[in-house]
Parts: C-alpha cells; sequence; structure tokens
C-alpha cells in the first residue's frame, strides 16, 4: 500500500505540477486599466531593453544634420517597443525632429518648438515653444492642446497623442526609458510632404521645474 502511494504521488509530481505550471505560464495576462497603467514605473513597463545597436541607429539618424532617410526611420520605429501611459505621464520632454527636409519642420523651427509636457492622459501640452525671451509656453493650436490614447499603428498598439482641434495623431514607440521616437500622422495639411510622415523625437527634459499653471 505505502508502495503504490509513494508511486502516486511520483507519478502526480512529473505529470500534473509540470502541466500545471505550463497553463500558468501561457496564460494571457489582463490589460491594465490607464489608471493602472499610469502608476506603473517605466522600467517596470519595459518588456525587453533595446539592443545596444537600435540605440546606436537611432543616435545616428538624430545627430544626422540633413538628409536623414525616412526608410531607415521606418525601419527603427518598426523595432521600437510600444510605448504606455506611464512612459509619459509625469513631465516634461525636450523635442527635435529628424532631419528629412519634412515641411513641418520648418513650421516648428518657425514657432521654437521647445517639446512636450504630459501631466495626464486628458491633460497634454503638444506644442511648448520658447518666447524669445527663452520663456516656456504651450501654444494651443486652434484653442486646443492634446490627450493621449492607445492606438493601434502598424499593427502595434501603443500610446498616441491625438490634438484636440487639429487632425494630426503622434504616434509613439520608445527607444528607453528617457527618450521616445514619434511619427506625425493625420489629416492635416502639414502632416504629409511628397507622401512621407514627419519624424520627431522627445527626450525626458531633466531640469524641468514643476508642471503648475501650464
Amino acid at each position: 500500500m505505502r508502495v503504490h502511494v509513494l508511486a502516486t504521488v511520483r507519478w502526480f509530481q512529473s505529470e500534473t505540477l509540470p502541466r500545471c505550471r505550463r497553463m500558468r505560464a501561457g496564460k494571457p495576462k489582463r490589460p491594465l486599466s490607464a489608471d493602472q497603467e499610469s502608476s506603473v514605473p517605466m522600467e517596470t513597463q519595459m518588456s525587453a531593453t533595446q539592443t545596444l545597436d537600435t540605440i546606436q541607429v537611432f543616435r545616428r539618424l538624430r545627430d544626422q544634420s540633413s538628409g536623414v532617410n525616412t526608410d531607415e526611420l521606418d525601419a527603427l520605429f518598426q523595432k521600437l517597443e510600444s510605448v504606455s501611459f506611464g512612459n509619459l505621464i509625469g513631465g516634461r520632454w525636450k523635442g527635435g525632429v529628424f532631419q528629412t527636409g519634412h515641411k513641418a519642420i520648418k513650421w516648428l523651427d518657425e514657432i521654437k518648438w521647445y517639446g512636450k509636457q504630459f501631466n495626464s492622459q486628458l491633460d497634454v501640452k503638444p506644442l511648448l515653444c520658447r518666447e524669445e525671451d527663452g520663456e516656456i509656453y504651450s501654444r494651443r493650436q486652434n484653442d486646443g492642446e492634446a490627450s493621449i490614447w492607445r492606438i493601434e499603428f502598424r499593427e502595434e498598439l501603443s500610446a498616441a497623442m491625438v490634438y484636440d482641434k487639429v487632425a494630426i495623431v503622434d504616434h509613439f514607440r520608445l527607444v528607453d526609458s528617457a527618450t521616445v521616437m514619434g511619427i506625425m500622422t493625420g489629416k492635416d495639411d502639414m502632416v504629409y510632404d511628397n507622401g512621407k510622415y514627419c519624424y520627431f523625437y522627445l527626450e525626458r527634459d531633466r531640469h524641468a521645474g514643476g508642471t503648475e499653471g501650464m
């Protein structure tokens, strides 16, 4: 009798427990709500660190002064991870553009675009600009600002910024915990230039002050 019981226990351990572990490992995770997502630290939300090669490609294209190839930008964008609300909310981001020659770049230079600020999902300042004296202010395009939503783009669900009063959507991908790459899309005249999008990036502004009053 004792031998039979021991044999049964060994069978359970060798057959049933591994099967339970496999089932548990394969069970899909329930997606986070917007509130839950925004509270998760950025480092936790990154499912994997981008490869050194990918980051080097990003930096090379970012630092290229002219003639950036949009095919290279598209290839880079596809390699990057999706962005959560938590990656963006809670600070100011300094922006820049990839020098592809897109017509929107000239306009951004004219308004002295500085970057973006994500205070919450529904409180986003998409056009932080500099005054002549260097002061940063939020420019309201058509008396509106922006919000962020999860939107599928190129078969990837990720945080995207939707303007309040302009037909423009900025789609984001994560380069690292302090850097985001973006593509400006939509129906506004500013979006397309010879069939090409405007590509930009955001880097977390570590020296920014509080967000109150902006």
